[in-house]
């Protein structure tokens, strides 16, 4: 499918496209920017344009923020509930752990008998 692309503005480290409903940044170096997620208590959940090529061939190290800043009680919860997923991530690892165990006894108890 073909997109429509027209230049909306100019900043002096790039240029800013529109896309039907999401926006496209183009880098210094003429890439199209990934779209990173950033997980720092700071800035939790916030969208993140970086150079793509930084990651393989040493890129201009633009970044640019896509997401405004959140307040305060937003960062909050979202670091909440990232560490009650955690926790229970956790906790059900360990159980998994003892059902496996339980079912190798299982099974050296009836080679047993």
């Amino acid at each position: 499918m073909h997109r429509n692309r027209r230049a909306a503005s100019t900043e002096s480290s790039s240029t800013t496209f529109i896309m039907e409903d999401d926006m496209v940044r183009i880098c210094r170096c003429g890439f199209e920017a990934e779209t990173i997620v950033c997980w720092s208590d700071e800035n939790v959940g916030r969208r993140l344009y970086v150079c793509c090529r930084e990651k393989y061939s040493g890129g201009y190290g633009w970044k640019a923020w896509k997401d405004p800043i959140m307040s305060e009680q937003a960062k909050h919860v979202i670091c909440r509930l990232l560490r009650r997923i955690k926790s229970l991530e956790e906790k059900r690892a360990k159980e998994k752990k003892i059902v496996q165990e339980l079912r190798d006894r299982e099974k050296n108890f009836d080679f047993a008998c």
